[in-house]
């Protein structure tokens, strides 16, 4: 297993709302720090 300290999400338009949701789900379930 590899350990994970943060997750880097790359998005405009649209899919940059989605990834803003995306985003707070996966710090509030992880607690793994985003970008």
């Amino acid at each position: 297993p590899h350990n994970i300290n943060r997750i880097i999400i790359l998005a405009c338009g649209t899919s940059g709302y989605a990834a803003l949701i995306g985003r707070y789900i996966i710090e509030k379930n992880t607690g793994i720090r985003h970008d």
